[in-house]
């Protein structure tokens, strides 16, 4: 049988694995072509800063440019779980059990602030769409955030990131130009 060279791996999708750790071990670290990692529809629920270390971007290390943790059970994610993860630029927390308060302090440390341009956090426990939550990734061409009981929408944060491509926000929200988003009542539609 012939040896695997695991230093040509580019996807990593261990999605529907019943996962109860998204702990990385180091073996990890040596996988410098590694851009895609899927862990959705596993069970943890805390996101330790040590757990994607060794998914962390450097000289002959990964540069994961798409992650995906979506129906993970996530309950915590620590404020410094994603530094180091300097390629991103495609997240997926939808259905985490996350909420705005956790997202927002793991979303501050992150590097990736310039080059993420797809965010989903669908069916998280988020109150509010601000621009402290969202607001620092100004590239952004995807902002997914249905399903998530959006009390309220800032009007300031189109001002903070350029328009997105795609916006999927509650069916009673609109947006009017200029991309200000504007509350239906309950049981009316556009």
């Amino acid at each position: 049988m012939q040896e695997i060279d695991q230093t040509k791996l580019e996807i990593l999708l261990l999605s529907h694995n019943e996962i109860t750790s998204p702990t990385f071990d180091a073996s990890y670290g040596s996988l410098s072509l590694l851009r895609h990692v899927d862990l959705a529809h596993n069970d943890f629920r805390h996101l330790r800063s040590s757990d994607l270390a060794p998914l962390r971007s450097g000289p002959g290390r990964p540069a994961v440019e798409y992650l995906s943790l979506a129906d993970c059970g996530l309950v915590q994610i620590d404020a410094t779980a994603f530094e180091g993860l300097d390629n991103l630029t495609s997240l997926t927390l939808s259905r985490c059990l996350v909420n705005e308060t956790v997202l927002a302090r793991a979303f501050a440390s992150a590097n990736f602030r310039n080059r993420l341009l797809r965010l989903d956090i669908s069916e998280t426990y988020i109150a509010n769409l601000t621009v402290g939550l969202v607001g620092i990734f100004n590239n952004l061409v995807g902002l997914f955030a249905s399903y998530c009981d959006l009390a309220h929408v800032d009007p300031n944060l189109f001002q903070h990131i350029t328009f997105p491509e795609t916006v999927d926000l509650p069916q009673q929200c609109i947006l009017l130009q200029p991309y200000r988003p504007v509350f239906l009542p309950e049981g009316t539609s556009e």
